[in-house]
């Protein structure tokens, strides 16, 4: 069986406490864990949807920052991994790897 909404919230958390506190990664799990936790009733669609608009919108503000010679394109990068590594769980493509 794959991951319920409340399994990825909680890896998720989980993770932005492992990583470095302040670290891109971290922020972006704990983005996503506060998502799902402030929305009970949030499907595993629903939230795949939802991160796939928000992997989208990175890869925009990736491509417009090196278009400025900005180094923030590396920040979105690392932001949309993480997005897309929760999608991969939501869609049940893959589970999490400890």
């Amino acid at each position: 069986m794959g991951m319920t909404v409340s399994d990825i919230a909680t890896v998720c958390r989980s993770r932005s406490n492992e990583e470095e506190r302040h670290s891109d990664e971290a922020q972006a799990y704990g983005y996503v864990a506060s998502y799902v936790e402030e929305r009970s009733k949030i499907t595993l669609e629903q939230l795949a949807h939802d991160l796939d608009l928000w992997i989208r919108v990175h890869k925009r503000s990736i491509e417009r920052s090196r278009a400025q010679g900005s180094t923030l394109h590396t920040v979105y990068k690392q932001q949309a991994d993480v997005y897309q590594e929760v999608l991969s769980w939501a869609k049940g493509e893959r589970s999490v790897k400890s």
